[in-house]
């Protein structure tokens, strides 16, 4: 089975945003088989040990304990002010607090983690100023995940490599690359909790397939993103803070028409 044309995507995603969400149409269950079947070749696993990382903006105080006196066993702690990195605890999303993110629906946490250090600080989209808690995980199985991001590497085909294949290949790497793009968005405070529903339906599909997570680019930085299922697979094994000191916007105009105001 595969993908009957390129916009498949497209009228998967308006089918579950706009149709319906938690039963699937025909039309809608068919594109999750199609998905199903030509995911084979990006299908990856990574090694228990492999090392990740994860930030978050803020930072915890430095607590240090003050003796009374010399018959003070226990002592007293005292928050001394200093900003110091998140506990371990803060490192990992809250059961009972989950929000909605590209991968997981309100209230069913996922552990989202990057590839780079640079990468995972990126994806929190800091300020100038802001202390960012980064933590590194260290993956304590080894893990089966689905990798969209396979052909947005440096050994990706070229487009004439691309127009040459045959008509099903060609829309098979057209579908996939949309979907890559579609989890690859950045997350905006006006996005549309709506606009979540059809990559984590996606997400959720491979989740029930047996997978372990998912892969794909970073739009904000160099390397990749890693979504995990299960919150226990990885380990924080060591956390710093730091402190943004510039951010770098570039632009591009997005299409030729502009306009003057004719002034009397």
């Amino acid at each position: 089975m595969s993908f009957k044309y390129f916009g498949s995507y497209k009228d998967f995603s308006f089918s579950t945003r706009r149709g319906n969400r938690y039963i699937h149409s025909e039309n809608v269950q068919s594109f999750l088989d199609a998905l199903l079947e030509t995911s084979k070749e990006r299908e990856r696993v990574l090694k228990k040990g492999f090392q990740l990382w994860r930030a978050r903006i803020g930072n915890d105080s430095y607590h240090t304990k003050v003796y009374l006196d010399e018959n003070d066993e226990e002592g007293e702690e005292v928050d001394t002010g200093e900003p110091s990195p998140y506990s371990q605890d803060k490192m990992k999303p809250l059961l009972d607090l989950a929000t909605e993110g590209r991968a997981n629906p309100k209230g069913i946490p996922y552990l989202y983690l990057a590839t780079l250090k640079e990468t995972a600080m990126h994806e929190v989209k800091p300020w100038v100023g802001l202390s960012i808690s980064v933590g590194q995980f260290q993956i304590n199985k080894d893990l089966r995940v689905i990798d969209f991001s396979k052909f947005h590497r440096a050994n990706k085909p070229t487009r004439r490599e691309i127009i040459n294949l045959p008509k099903e290949e060609r829309t098979k790497l057209e579908v996939w690359f949309d979907i890559d793009t579609a989890f690859s968005e950045p997350i905006t405070p006006n996005d549309k909790t709506s606009d979540y529903v059809p990559t984590q339906i996606i997400a959720e599909f491979f989740k029930t397939k047996g997978f372990d997570g998912i892969v794909y680019r970073s739009s904000l930085a160099k390397g990749f993103n890693v979504v995990l299922f299960d919150l226990r697979a990885a380990d924080l094994i060591s956390c710093q803070l730091a402190e943004v000191e510039s951010v770098k916007f570039n632009f591009k105009y997005t299409n030729p028409f502009s306009y003057l105001i004719e002034r009397d």
